[in-house]
């Protein structure tokens, strides 16, 4: 994916979102042009909107909507041909990190409470993580969907239960 092809991108992010699971979900907002205010010339920036839910009684209603723009890929990392694989890795890794906490929702219990807010407290830019794309090893999606899983300070600290040492 070259610097000039957006067209691509906007494609991918068409492709690949909503992330979601039962009761949490990642969407573009593809009509926004908003930018974080730390958003270096030349990077690439999406809005996106988080969506969680909860139950009442039988009933999922909306417990916690977040929209927010986002770095998505550094502009030291345009000319990146991985761009592509960490997109579809990203998505695998987010999708598992969401329905990993599904069976919290609606549970009053000590672990169900920890798991769930987890995720329901997150912002959208602490679900994008293009700083794997410094990391020379991951080639290919799957390589970015364990790099992503693997590091508790990207999608892993979200994974529930966490993973066994």
């Amino acid at each position: 994916m070259s610097s000039v092809d957006t067209a691509r991108l906007h494609a991918l992010l068409e492709e690949l979102l909503p992330i979601q699971s039962d009761f949490f979900g990642l969407h573009w907002v593809p009509d926004a042009t908003d930018r974080p205010n730390d958003a270096a010339e030349g990077d690439l920036c999406a809005v996106f909107r988080l969506v969680c839910w909860d139950m009442g009684g039988a009933d999922p209603y909306i417990h916690y909507v977040f929209e927010q723009a986002v770095l998505l890929v550094p502009a030291a990392h345009r000319e990146d041909p991985r761009i592509e694989a960490w997109l579809r890795g990203w998505s695998e890794a987010l999708t598992s990190a969401m329905q990993s906490q599904d069976w919290t929702v609606g549970r009053n219990d000590e672990e169900a409470r920890h798991a769930d807010n987890a995720m329901a407290k997150q912002i959208p830019s602490r679900l994008v993580h293009p700083d794997v794309l410094k990391l020379s090893r991951p080639q290919t999606a799957e390589d970015f969907t364990r790099a992503l899983l693997d590091s508790k300070s990207r999608l892993g600290g979200l994974v529930f239960p966490p993973p066994k040492p």
